[in-house]
This record gives C-alpha cells, sequence and structure tokens, in this order.
C-alpha cells in the first residue's frame, strides 16, 4: 500500500470504531439528538472532510455532479433528516470501496510495468532464404518463425510470451531446437537437432506428429 492508502485505512478503522461506539452507546443509553448529532459527526468528518473538500472545489470549478459532490448531497442529506448513523455508514462504505479501487488500480499499474520491464526491444525472425535479421516486435507479421537465442533469451521470458500466445488463442505451430548443446548425447560435434511439431486447437488438445 502506497501512504496515502494506509492513511485512508487508518481513519477508516478511526471512524469505523468510534462508529461502532456510538451504536452501542446509543443503545444502552438514551442520548438527545442534539448530542448524537455531534456525535456522529466526529466520525463523519474523520472518514468524509476529504470528499466534502472535492466537492466544494468541484463546484468552484464548475465541476458540479461528480461523485464527490452526489455522496455529499447523499450524506448531507440524511443528517438533515435525522439519519446520523445512516450518514457516517455511507460515506464509510464509500471509502472503504474507493480504498479496494485504488488498490487494484495500483496492483494492475504494477503488473503492467513489470510486463513492460520485460517486454523485448527487437525479435530475431527467421526469413524465407533461411537468415535471420532482428526486427521490432511490432513488425513481426503472422506465421513468422521466430529465433529463441540460447543465453540471451531467458527461460521465463519464453514462457511467458507462450502464455500470451495462448492467451490470445495463437496457433503455435511448433518448435525447432538447434544450437542445443549435446555433447552428453554422444554426438562428436557437441551439438544436436531436434524438430517438434504440434498443433494446438481452441480447445488446448495437441495433436503430436
Amino acid at each position: 500500500m502506497t501512504k496515502k492508502q494506509k492513511k485512508t485505512l487508518k481513519r477508516i478503522i478511526i471512524s469505523a470504531v468510534l462508529y461502532l461506539a456510538i451504536i452501542l452507546a446509543s443503545k444502552l443509553v438514551a442520548i438527545p439528538w442534539y448530542l448524537e448529532l455531534v456525535l456522529f459527526l466526529v466520525p463523519y468528518f474523520i472518514i468524509g472532510h476529504d470528499v466534502l473538500r472535492k466537492a466544494v472545489l468541484g463546484i468552484v470549478h464548475g465541476e458540479v455532479f461528480d461523485e464527490n459532490f452526489l455522496m455529499a448531497v447523499a450524506t448531507v442529506g440524511a443528517l438533515c433528516l435525522g439519519e446520523f448513523s445512516e450518514s457516517v455508514a455511507v460515506m464509510l462504505f464509500y471509502q472503504i470501496g474507493e480504498l479496494f479501487q485504488s488498490y487494484a488500480v495500483g496492483k494492475s499499474r504494477k503488473s503492467i510495468s513489470d510486463l513492460m520491464d520485460i517486454r523485448p526491444d527487437s525479435a530475431n525472425l527467421e526469413t524465407a532464404d533461411g537468415t535471420v535479421s532482428t526486427v521490432d516486435p511490432d513488425d513481426v507479421p503472422i506465421g513468422s518463425v521466430l529465433v529463441v537465442r540460447p543465453g540471451v533469451t531467458t527461460i521465463q521470458s519464453a514462457q511467458l510470451s507462450k502464455k500470451n500466445l495462448e492467451a490470445v488463442n495463437a496457433h503455435i505451430l511448433g518448435v525447432v531446437m538447434n544450437g542445443y548443446n549435446g555433447k552428453q548425447s554422444g554426438r562428436r560435434d557437441g551439438y544436436s537437432y531436434a524438430y517438434s511439431y504440434s498443433y494446438y486447437n481452441e480447445d488446448k488438445k495437441g495433436n503430436d506428429a
């Protein structure tokens, strides 16, 4: 959580504790309506002062019908009607929802940022004559053969690329493995060549050939 989110969470907890304490006290002891109003205004301003401030600033700048203005009208109207506890509860649940939304947006931005950090700056594209050229990833046409060089592309990047292709129902037709160290396989030159072909249909069931 960011500092702002932690501060909002602290305000929510304080307001919720005060709100529940006032509700319990009103059940045990008869409290005059004016004193009850004063008591409920304490958690109301703790949790909702920023909403009220944004509502006023929105009116000043001509942005009247935003969510802050609507929340201010709803809760102040409830106070004027004598529904003190409902007014605080509405503002409290609104701030809880805003906190969850802010946290979710922050997580999404971090995930997108992490994906951008591992996004390759170039792609190795095999041409029709068998040569390999370095191109921009956005310029790779459909049906291309991409070369993943050992020692350059990490396993995590290759696995992520495969998952992203499968997520958009892309057909992975096969994989060619060359430049593989085959010293332990008994080959004299120390390298081996392997070809694997598999077709992935829409239900992700593969038939190897």
